[in-house]
């Protein structure tokens, strides 16, 4: 009979030990699925990440080519100002010396009426100069202003 218990004993802790061996089994494996699911999120994750920060370049790269298109158009219609402003100096630089020619010793005889026509024109082309002064210092100050956007936009540049 002792031998009976014995056996019944052996065989209860047989039967226990399978029990808790498929248990272990089990939780083990659900373990390593629990593993395997938290791996392939963070895998998506990353791949999100990537995904919106490559998003995040394109933006930040169309950003600078629209920035530098603009800049460009605006440096192009200030140094065609420029160029009008040049050309219309020059022609005044132009009637200057053709003045200066036609008041020469040649006509020294004068009237009246000459040193009044000389003296609106020399009103007149102080005028323009004025005027011309103007218009080149506010070509300066625009094409300034470029330049400050062009070194903010490479300073930005060259912390990327």
């Amino acid at each position: 009979m002792n031998f009976d218990k014995l056996t019944q004993s052996v065989s209860d802790l047989e039967k226990k030990v399978s029990e808790n061996t498929a248990i272990y089994n089990a939780k083990k494996q659900e373990l390593e699925d629990l593993q395997i699911a938290r791996a392939n999120m963070l895998h998506k994750q990353w791949n999100n990440c990537l995904s919106e920060t490559g998003r995040y370049v394109d933006n930040f790269c169309q950003w600078i080519n629209y920035s530098r298109d603009n800049l460009m158009k605006e440096l192009s219609s200030h140094q065609k100002e420029c160029e009008k402003v040049r050309t219309e100096l020059e022609s005044l630089k132009q009637n200057v010396k053709n003045m200066i020619r036609e008041c020469d010793a040649d006509y020294t005889k004068t009237n009246d009426d000459d040193l009044s026509n000389l003296n609106d024109a020399i009103f007149d082309i102080r005028s323009i100069n004025n005027d011309l002064t103007k218009n080149i210092k506010m070509e300066e100050d625009g094409l300034n202003k470029i330049q400050n956007k062009i070194k903010q936009c490479t300073v930005k540049l060259h912390r990327i």
